[in-house]
């Protein structure tokens, strides 16, 4: 997988979304975080800013709160996302999980400005379960999160599971998630 992250900008709107995890703790254990956001004008969620810090900012959450933690943010950002995407019509309230999920490739083909096209493929697709590949730099870690809350978001689901089949940390190219729900 090509990691460079030159040229490549997102919404400002993911940076508040992640901020919003650690609200109150600005001055305790998310200091860091807050610190590495600081220079960001978050009143304008569209504003197009660096994905580099967006994923440092993950990293950090990660290497400092634990894997555990940023999953966490991940279904919170991926319960926002459903929302956005509601909200902007992109799908309906009553969606399937199917539909959520090639929602997501479209939108955030989108609101991530990459001048290469990654973001998501979607490798497969059945009415419980779904394999993507993830292309863009987003942390893998955070995606576990986004894709199972996403999922879960569906009226028609009551469990949702993510998992690898393959992984950019094990030595693969790609990070291939299984995504199951019933």
């Amino acid at each position: 997988m090509n990691n460079s992250t030159e040229g490549v900008t997102l919404h400002a709107g993911f940076i508040s979304d992640l901020l919003l995890n650690y609200k109150g703790r600005e001055k305790t254990i998310a200091a860091g975080l807050f610190e590495l956001a600081k220079d960001i004008d978050l009143s304008n969620p569209t504003l197009k800013v660096p994905m580099k810090l967006y994923n440092d900012m993950c990293d950090w959450i990660e290497r400092e709160l634990g894997p555990a933690n940023l999953r966490k943010a991940g279904e919170a950002i991926g319960a926002r996302a459903f929302t956005l995407m509601v909200q902007a019509k992109n799908i309906s309230p009553d969606s399937a999980p199917q539909e959520i999920l090639q929602a997501l490739k479209e939108v955030a083909g989108f609101v991530i400005q990459d001048p290469l096209g990654r973001g998501w493929t979607i490798l497969e697709m059945t009415e419980e379960r779904a394999v993507i590949r993830r292309t863009q730099t987003f942390n893998s870690v955070l995606q576990e999160g986004l894709l199972k809350a996403l999922a879960l978001q569906s009226t028609k689901v009551r469990y949702a599971k993510v998992g690898y089949l393959k992984s950019v940390h094990q030595g693969d190219r790609f990070d291939e998630y299984e995504v199951i729900w019933y």
